[in-house]
């Protein structure tokens, strides 16, 4: 059977298998960064919506900026899964949000 890209050797472990397929499909990790990131955020917003019906939009944007720093950092250690580029892009975008939320805020609120 022909496949599309090379089948990872599942034998050599998780990180094999995700660096095989970053090699393959090169938009795959940012992806799945954005997936958790949309997740974390939605989830926020969606579950304050429904408790108090405020949205505090720059906190939950923020909170999923950090935690997606924090999940990218690791996966820096790994040759090949992440690029410095996507890294930069990340710590650009946590960067801004916590402008945005900074700058959203009054003194007393932070």
């Amino acid at each position: 059977m022909a496949y599309l890209y090379d089948v990872p050797n599942a034998t050599e472990g998780l990180d094999n298998i995700l660096v095989t397929t970053q090699a393959s499909v090169h938009i795959f990790i940012p992806m799945v960064l954005f997936f958790i990131w949309g997740v974390i955020f939605m989830s926020g917003v969606l579950g304050q919506k429904k408790r108090s019906s405020y949205v505090d939009t720059p906190m939950w944007s923020t909170l999923a900026s950090i935690t997606i720093l924090m999940v990218a950092l690791p996966m820096t250690l790994i040759a090949g899964l992440i690029q410095l580029e996507w890294l930069v892009v990340i710590v650009i975008i946590t960067i801004i949000s916590g402008l945005w939320l900074f700058l959203d805020k009054n003194r007393s609120e932070v």
